[in-house]
Formats: C-alpha cells, sequence, structure tokens
C-alpha cells in the first residue's frame, strides 16, 4: 500500500519526494485487500510512476481512492503491469473527480476469471462522496483484459444521490478479443447520471394498523438489524402510554459525538430521554403525551447499533434526511452483517401503482434479494450484485398494500431506500409499518 502523506516534511525525512515517489517498482503481492492501494491526500502536484509489477490473487488489482474533497494535480503512471486472479473488480476508480491528477495505463494485463459474476468489472467508477459530479480522468494505451465473460468492460457505481458521470476517459481496451473505445463506453446509456427523488415523510401524515397477535406472550421482543451511519427509529405511541426501548451503541473504534436520545412528536412535543455515547448500552423509557410517531435521529458513523424493543413497543426504520457524521448520504437506510432471510416491510399507498425501490451492498460485497408484493407473489429477484440496483416496480391493485423485501443473503453492508412518492421506511413486522393516511 502506497500513501502519499500531507506533511511534506515528513516525506523529506523519510527520503520521498514528490516528483518521484515510487519508479521502477518490481513487486509481486497475493495482498488478500488490494493490489495496489494509491490513497492520495495532498493538494500538491504529484508524480508517481509504477513500472514491471505483477498483482497476483488480491480481492482488488489496483485501486485509486480519493481521501478529501480537493484536487490533487499531476499524475499517476503505470507501464507493464499485469493483475490476475482477482477475486473482484481489477481497477477500483473511487471518489476521484476527473480535475484531479490524471491515471494512466501504457500496458497493462487483466487476467480474469470467465466465471466471475456480472457485478463484478475490469473497472469500477466508484462513488460514494457527494463532492462533484464528474469522476474519472484515466486513460488506456496497449490495454487487454480477459476473462470476465458475464461482465461489462466498465461501471459506474454510484452510492450518493449527486447524479455523478464519468468524464476524461479515453483509449481503447481489447476486451475478450473485441477493441472497446472507452470515451464511448463512458458516454453510453449505462452511464448516464442518475437523479434520485426523495420522498418527504411528515409524521402527522401517517397512522398504525392492528397490533400483531402476540404468538408468544413471554418472547423476549427481537433486537432490530445492527444499524449503521445515520437514520431515524420511528416509535409509535399512545397518549399515556409509556414505552422502553435499549440501545447498544457498539463501539467500532470510529470517533463520532454522543448521540441525543430526544424524540420529536405530535404537536411539536419533544421527549428528552439523555444521551448515548460509543460504546455504551442504555435502558430508556418513554411517556408518550400524545398519540402519534416520534421520531428519533441517530447517527453512529461507521459504527453499530441496535435498538431492542421493550414489550409492546411497535417501531420502524426510516433513512436520514441529512449526511453522516462521516460526511457520507445518500438517505439509506444502512444495514450491517444480518441473518440470512431478514425481512422488511413498507407500504405501498393507495393510488400508488409505479414506484422504485434501491438496495446495494458497499463496493465488492454482494446481495441476494427477494421483493414480495403484497399478496405474497414474488415481483423481482436478484443474485450476487453490489451497487445500488434501482428495482422498477409496477402493480396493478390501487388499494393500500404492504410489500416486503427479503434480504436472502449479504455479506457485509447493505443499502436500502426509496424513490417518491415512498418513503425510505423499513419495519421488522408488517403490523409496524407507517400507514399513510387517507
Amino acid at each position: 500500500q502506497f500513501v502519499v502523506e500531507p506533511d511534506p516534511e515528513k516525506l523529506a525525512r523519510a527520503g520521498v519526494s514528490f516528483a518521484r515517489l515510487i519508479d521502477t517498482v518490481r513487486k509481486s503481492t497475493d495482498n488478500a485487500g488490494g493490489g495496489i492501494d494509491v490513497a492520495i491526500n495532498v493538494d500538491r502536484p504529484i508524480d508517481i510512476t509504477f513500472r514491471n509489477c505483477t498483482v497476483a490473487g488480491p480481492q482488488r488489482g489496483i485501486v485509486f481512492a480519493k481521501l478529501r474533497n480537493f484536487v490533487t494535480p499531476g499524475k499517476v503512471t503505470f507501464h507493464d503491469i499485469t493483475i490476475t486472479g482477482t477475486a473482484n473488480d481489477a481497477i477500483n476508480v473511487i471518489n476521484h473527480d476527473a480535475e484531479s491528477y490524471a491515471i494512466a495505463f501504457h500496458g497493462l494485463t487483466i487476467a480474469g476469471d470467465p466465471k466471475t459474476p456480472a457485478s463484478k468489472t475490469p473497472f469500477s467508477f466508484i462513488v460514494t462522496q457527494s463532492w462533484d459530479e464528474n469522476f474519472g480522468n484515466l486513460a488506456c494505451q496497449n490495454v487487454t483484459v480477459t476473462g470476465f465473460a458475464q461482465s461489462p468492460l466498465a461501471a459506474l457505481k454510484n452510492w450518493t444521490v449527486v447524479p455523478a458521470r464519468v468524464a476524461k476517459v479515453t483509449g481503447t481496451v481489447n476486451f475478450n478479443g473485441q477493441t472497446i473505445d472507452l470515451a464511448a463506453l463512458t458516454a453510453g446509456p449505462d452511464f448516464q447520471p442518475r437523479h434520485y427523488q426523495k420522498a418527504d415523510f411528515k409524521p402527522e401524515n401517517y397512522a398504525i394498523g392492528p397490533a400483531a397477535a402476540a404468538d408468544d406472550a413471554d418472547a423476549a421482543p427481537a433486537p432490530s438489524p445492527r444499524l449503521r451511519q445515520a437514520f431515524d427509529l420511528l416509535f409509535w405511541g399512545e397518549a399515556g402510554q409509556e414505552r422502553t426501548f435499549t440501545l447498544d451503541f457498539q463501539d467500532w473504534k470510529r470517533a463520532v459525538k454522543p448521540n441525543p436520545v430526544v424524540l420529536a412528536g405530535p404537536d411539536s412535543r419533544v421527549l428528552d430521554l439523555g444521551v448515548i455515547a460509543r460504546g455504551e448500552n442504555k435502558s430508556f423509557t418513554a411517556a408518550f403525551p400524545v398519540t402519534g410517531w416520534y421520531v428519533l435521529p441517530i447517527d453512529v458513523g461507521m459504527n453499530v447499533m441496535t435498538m431492542t424493543p421493550g414489550p409492546a413497543l411497535r417501531w420502524a426504520i426510516k433513512g436520514p434526511d441529512r449526511l453522516t457524521a462521516e460526511g457520507m448520504g445518500g438517505y439509506f437506510i444502512s444495514l450491517f452483517r444480518i441473518r440470512d432471510n431478514l425481512t422488511g416491510f413498507f407500504e405501498v399507498p393507495a393510488g400508488c401503482q409505479d414506484f422504485t425501490v434501491e438496495v446495494g451492498g458497499d463496493p465488492g460485497e454482494m446481495i441476494d434479494l427477494d421483493i414480495i408484493d403484497g399478496s405474497g407473489r414474488l415481483a423481482a429477484a436478484a443474485d450476487q450484485f453490489d451497487m445500488p440496483k434501482a428495482f422498477a416496480l409496477h402493480r396493478d391493485t390501487a388499494g393500500p398494500e404492504v410489500w416486503s423485501i427479503r434480504l436472502r443473503h449479504a455479506d457485509e453492508d447493505i443499502k436500502i431506500r426509496f424513490q417518491a412518492p415512498l418513503p425510505s421506511i423499513w419495519a421488522t413486522s408488517p403490523a409496524d409499518v407507517p400507514r399513510r393516511k387517507p
């Protein structure tokens, strides 16, 4: 892993020059992660050259990661590089705005497995930060790719709400015997900016259906899935009720501020229950003054939180209306390391017949899922994909229905969001789904 530090004096003491950080590198790596990681964290011009490198058997062959929101001028050049046996994308260009340093390949051979799933591509342009709309700045000369028989040569994988596009990508690639022009490919339909439309959630416009019959009155309430980044917990309260819940703020060594446990309720009512910090497991009791939905905003960054409901508490999860503490955003509900066949439920309101659900993993983390309609029939399914996939769904009925998403498997992170007119709400019980008032 090669990282350019922002402190020039530190580099000088180490005998490193910005003008020539790495030249004539001869290295073979079987690193299980990335073979060569170029993580640039400076705003000064750089000039880096790699020569005669073989990268064998890693998850990703070469990763370019933009770490900060500023332009880094210069170039990073590769001569005579071979990448073999990657378990994931061969070249990852992550959050690299098109005005930053140029990436140039002069002699590159990528030998992939013909059975590699279609979601894994030789070149991936990945966007997880909302700091620009144009990403890329890559040129190829004398590049050959074999294998990847089920995959396109390149993909734009956008996890944000920015209508990102790939720009300044030039040259040609021999892809399994076919010459592909990169400029034409990245100007094509698969690389068009995606425009996301978010529905506003107004709690006063939502009620709840009848409570589910308890199968076992003595059964312990199940905790929520593991939640990451920013999200809202929705609690249904009846006037005069008290309900309890426990928050487990698991410490994954990512610094975030303590989170106020403040519920915003109907008629501008506010329930201030205290605060919870990273590493704490605390129980809270809410005394609801009026009936309706109460909203608790949470942001754990890249740590993890679970919520265990007390007896008779009815609740749901909503995607955030804000960026996370770590600057990431996209209005996703972010789940982490779930059990297989986890099912979540959402409402399709009366009069809505066409709607879109988006689901994805983190880069390289695969998902298998089914979407089930209100009558219990399979409406859509997909296997082994990571980038957010938009499921355009249609129904012939017009009344309100509860649909579900069954996550048959997820490698690690899962992100779920809904496009307008549906708010991004997920409940673990069909009876707890917020229902739009007539």
